[in-house]
């Protein structure tokens, strides 16, 4: 998914830019200008809730016109639009075209081209301000609607200029040079989180900003807090303070239950407002603390809690800004804990999809009498779509295996759904015992019945191997899928010389060659699919095929190994790397 990265850089430019913005208009400029650069030609409006909460009031106009309002530039709460129904919910409003449009806002105002846009609310200390809206062309020959990985670029960039632009006093809050730009660099990093331990990484970002010591986030759990993030504290404190009732008075537990902030200006005044509080954060250099709120619509409330080193009073000005990176960091953790639910659940529902505990159902000792199997999968770290990638182990009437690996285009539903069609059926045409050019030629043609998207038909990408594990010689055939590697014991790596065919779904009568190769004793062969090699060789300059090539030929070095053994050594597969694309990776060894 290179656009992610893409949308990742876009969005720590904006939000530095965004940091030096003056004026709502600059402002909105600068959001446009980072949207232009992913979403093509769109048009701005930015607009700020009157105090009132009556009309919204069109601060800045780029590249679009003005919805219908009053002459003088405001748009009555109570008219239905989408801008004020985003600020009205406190949620993104997604229209997807005219038609959409004419359908839930009769009364528009928008100027005659067609047009997709989004509306999404800006926050700050908790409430909503204003609402950015972005709009750009929807008809024939355009991008048209919003897409979802779209969707979160807009949001995150709202999120940027919500904390850019909030009607907050301006005061730095210590007089430290550079405050603009430290308040920029904490937003692009909250921006460019995606997942709960990323949002801990952006946390510690916070410290520069006020000159404080260290930070920790937390959330309610039962009746102990649970760390989320922190830094400056020893694994000591953190211990500690899990293990403090929520029930007893501190300046995180108070921020917790009362949703107000919370100043200690002293060591004194610690001791003598949360007596039971001052052990756990009982270290020289912390002398004034503050416990913020974290306002969540989603998951369990949060808090938190900076120390100073230095006694210190927080006046008006100060407050203020505390509050606004409170929101900031409040909206960076909502998003991360969405993530990472929906990121959950899109993988336990991949999982349950692929055959998991039950890989090579129905096989016996007999087939795996002399073999070493094994398998991984691991999705993509970033968006929340279901991947296409599959695998298994097929016991085959005549006492051998078949291994099978491959991957749909697209990660979507209708590409989750199309994966477990196509891997029921590669295994029910191998079971009756099919040779495997007419198992892949069987498949390719059901799955011109199966591909309902006639204007988009998806394709699928095959590895098939036929296993004789005693003799070690492998029969297969390969539909546009990378060819597999073979690591034969004392020499290096190389890729098996397998000719393929077209990916299925291309040509309905599409032929695939068989090729036969005989394994060495003890040799073990490699299967997996695109995301495993993708960028693998970018930083040693070598292509990415060969740079997995070399990184076996390093692991093979090492002596003997097992089949689990060589997969948990692959880099890509390493626990913390972040993955752009779903990874299957299948191994089989033939013992000596």
């Amino acid at each position: 998914m290179p656009r992610t990265r893409e949308y990742l850089a876009a969005l720590e430019r904006a939000g530095l830019r965004l940091a030096g913005a003056r004026g709502l208009e600059r402002t909105l400029e600068t959001a446009v200008e980072a949207a232009r650069t992913c979403l093509g030609p769109v048009g701005g409006m930015l607009a700020v809730l009157d105090v009132t909460g009556q009309s919204l009031s069109i601060a800045a106009l780029c590249g679009m016109s003005p919805p219908t309002g009053r002459a003088d530039g405001t748009l009555r709460m109570r008219t239905r639009l989408p801008v004020t129904d985003a600020v009205r919910t406190g949620r993104p409003v997604w229209v997807a075209g005219p038609e959409d449009l004419a359908a839930r806002y009769p009364v528009t105002g928008h100027a005659p081209e067609a047009l997709a846009c989004g509306a999404v609310p800006l926050r700050a200390q908790g409430r909503v301000w204003g609402v950015l809206c972005l709009v750009r062309p929807a008809g024939a020959g355009t991008a048209g609607a919003f897409g979802e990985t779209e969707r979160r670029f807009v949001r995150v960039l709202a999120d940027l200029v919500a904390a850019a632009a909030a009607p907050a006093p301006a005061a730095p809050p210590t007089a430290e040079t550079g405050y603009a730009e430290r308040v920029g660099e904490l937003s692009a990093a909250l921006a460019a989180a995606g997942t709960v331990e990323e949002f801990a990484a952006a946390a510690a970002r916070t410290l520069p900003v006020f000159g404080a010591g260290g930070i920790l986030v937390v959330e309610r759990a039962g009746d102990r807090m649970r760390v989320l993030a922190a830094a400056g504290h020893s694994d000591r404190t953190l211990r500690r303070v899990r293990e403090f009732p929520v029930a007893v008075p501190a300046p995180l537990t108070d921020a917790l239950a009362r949703r107000t902030p919370v100043f200690v200006g002293s060591p004194a005044r610690l001791r003598s407002r949360y007596p039971r509080f001052q052990p756990v954060v009982n270290r020289p250099r912390a002398r004034a603390w503050v416990g913020l709120p974290l306002p969540s619509n989603h998951g369990a409330p949060a808090a938190c809690l900076l120390d100073f080193p230095h006694p210190r009073h927080i006046d008006g000005a100060q407050q203020a800004q505390l509050l606004m990176v409170a929101g900031l960091l409040a909206q960076a953790l909502d998003r991360c804990r969405i993530h990472d639910a929906e990121h959950l659940l899109v993988q336990r529902v991949q999982e349950r999809m692929l055959p998991g505990a039950s890989l090579g159902c129905g096989l016996t000792p007999a087939h795996t009498a002399g073999l070493d199997i094994a398998y991984r999968y691991r999705p993509a770290s970033f968006g929340l779509q279901v991947g296409g990638d599959f695998y298994d182990v097929v016991p085959l009437p005549d006492g051998q295996i078949a291994l099978v690996i491959g991957d749909v285009q697209g990660h979507d539903v209708h590409a989750a759904a199309l994966m477990g069609q196509i891997r029921i059926a590669l295994r029910a045409y191998a079971v009756e015992g099919h040779p495997p050019d007419q198992v892949l030629a069987r498949t390719n043609r059901l799955l011109d019945q199966l591909n309902t998207r006639t204007d988009d038909p998806l394709l699928v990408t095959c590895l098939y191997l036929v296993l004789h594990q005693r003799s070690g010689v492998i029969r297969g055939c390969r539909a546009g899928h990378p060819s597999p590697v073979l690591l034969p014991p004392g020499k290096p790596a190389q890729l098996v010389d397998l000719p393929g065919g077209l990916p299925l779904g291309v040509m309905t009568e599409e032929t695939y060659p068989v090729t036969t190769v005989a394994l060495p004793s003890a040799a073990t062969v490699l299967l997996y699919t695109d995301g495993l090699v993708e960028d693998l060789g970018r930083n040693g300059g070598a292509d990415d095929t060969t740079a997995l090539l070399a990184h076996l030929d390093g692991f093979a070095r090492g002596g003997p190994h097992t089949a689990q053994r060589l997969i948990d050594s692959l880099p890509r597969l390493q626990d913390g790397v972040p993955l752009t694309d779903d990874i299957v990776v299948l191994a089989a060894r033939l013992l000596s």
